[in-house]
């Protein structure tokens, strides 16, 4: 049985990262967006108190304007063990999904492996989610309810791996039993994948040592432009291969080159987005 995790609720929670956002997205496609505006406003008050997650479930304490406390719990449907089974041979399978999970990241494609698995890692009806609120408003969710969904959002964002908790595994369950299946494949099986397009080669351009790092215009004046490369792996593979005679440490190298460019564009983003507020 997972441990229950006390977290602290934001003062003004607002998901505008991936897991954060599609949490919010589902429940308003469940009918809830009315609630989820008044509970919204709630959370930015302060309203919520600390959220004690544990496997599939939330609880949590909130406050209305009058300071009144209303004891709320939502609970979330767990995924089979089938489903879980099957999805971890296909991350287990693939070293650019390992790379990404065990350097702290949740890959936004692993929501497409759970689907192929037969069951959805977020939510895919109002069934799947239970509600009970000391105020006893009906329709469930009520807007303190809908409160700690916007918390839970916010902490989704920080925090993705707890979608996992919230399906009934936690963090270090799924990667113990990514790890076991990966020790248990035959030496040199892969999983089959798509034909990757051919990236090529280039030599380092000449640049001079002392004027690499000089900034050809003041910092204040740069403007950052995300864009995608022609080929996900085109620095990587601009440089040739790695000098490594194992093909799976090989890959693995460039799987996590991948994982730090994906985590660098997402600081960005994220710094840009504070620098515009």
């Amino acid at each position: 049985m997972p441990r229950k995790r006390k977290t602290t609720s934001p003062s003004a929670p607002l998901a505008v990262a991936w897991w954060g956002t599609r949490w919010l997205q589902l429940l308003s496609s469940f009918g809830f967006k009315q609630r989820l505006d008044k509970g919204r406003e709630l959370a930015q008050a302060g309203g919520v108190g600390p959220l004690v997650l544990g496997a599939g479930a939330v609880d949590s304490e909130v406050r209305d304007a009058t300071g009144t406390p209303y004891a709320v719990a939502i609970r979330v449907e767990p995924l089979p063990e089938k489903v879980f089974d099957l999805a971890v041979r296909v991350l287990a399978g693939r070293a650019s999904f390992t790379a990404s999970l065990l350097s702290g990241r949740l890959p936004e494609e692993i929501d497409i492996v759970f689907a192929a698995a037969g069951g959805d890692l977020l939510p895919d009806e109002a069934g799947a989610l239970g509600h009970r609120c000391s105020c006893r408003e009906e329709p469930a969710p009520c807007r303190h309810a809908a409160a700690v969904h916007w918390a839970l959002a916010d902490r989704l964002d920080r925090d993705p791996f707890l979608v996992f908790l919230l399906r009934g595994k936690t963090r270090e369950e799924l990667l113990a039993r990514i790890r076991k299946a990966r020790s248990l494949r035959p030496a040199g099986a892969t999983v089959p994948r798509a034909e990757e397009a051919k990236v090529p080669m280039e030599p380092l351009p000449d640049v001079r040592p002392d004027s690499f790092f000089r900034s050809v215009e003041p910092l204040a004046l740069l403007r950052t432009h995300l864009g995608a490369p022609e080929h996900p792996d085109a620095i990587v593979a601009r440089l040739g291969p790695p000098p490594l005679s194992d093909p799976e440490a090989a890959r693995l190298l460039v799987d996590f080159h991948r994982a730090i460019g994906h985590g660098a564009t997402e600081r960005l983003s994220e710094w840009e987005w504070k620098r515009i507020r």
